[in-house]
């Protein structure tokens, strides 16, 4: 009887273990958030989450969601890729950069990429749109409209290098750092905050 318990309790526990292995790396849970945790000024405090969507997006809206995420955040940890997400719809949210998540994506001088006419008008799958950075990406974004959040950048509306100053920077409005991202709540000049 013993032997029979045991028997059950190893072939349970090493199908548990590879069941849980195979969660772990199936595509979209594959993250390394340890070293995306360590990138942040504020390691102590990440915490994914999942949020109910209230925006449904299209196809469409997650290619241009997935193209913002990749121009501006390929090189990015993962959890900078959620923040660009963060933002992207958050200006949704005011309803200031247009309608859709594509509207933001392409409004007037936002995101510099879009300034480029080959960045702006490249498909997926071709040209650089494809391999592993073009993936993580497209998987970011995919997670992200189905609810998958980053705890601390729901009302981050703008970021910028950290390389750069821009006047418009308010460091009041610090949300964090994330890789060579500076992210905030608000900016200098804008009446925009979520906030409130």
């Amino acid at each position: 009887m013993a032997f029979a318990f045991t028997k059950t309790f190893i072939v349970s526990t090493t199908l548990f273990c590879i069941g849980a292995f195979y969660f772990l790396q199936r595509p979209g849970v594959d993250v390394k958030i340890d070293s995306d945790i360590a990138s942040l000024s504020e390691p102590h405090r990440v915490r994914f989450y999942k949020a109910t969507p209230g925006y449904q997006m299209t196809n469409k809206d997650i290619d241009c969601l997935a193209k913002n995420i990749y121009y501006e955040a390929a090189l990015e940890p993962v959890v900078g890729k959620y923040a660009v997400a963060h933002v992207t719809l958050n200006r949704l949210r005011t309803g200031h950069w247009g309608n859709t998540i594509c509207d933001v994506v392409y409004a007037p001088h936002q995101f510099s990429w879009t300034l480029d006419a080959a960045k702006r008008n490249s498909r997926p799958g071709h040209g650089s749109l494809k391999g592993p950075n073009w993936d993580a990406s497209v998987e970011v974004a995919r997670d992200f409209a189905d609810g998958r959040r980053v705890d601390g950048f729901q009302h981050a509306l703008f970021y910028h290098a950290d390389y750069v100053r821009p006047v418009w920077r308010h460091p009041d409005h610090k949300v964090d750092v994330v890789g060579r991202h500076i992210f905030y709540n608000q900016a200098r000049g804008t009446q925009f905050d979520l906030t409130k």
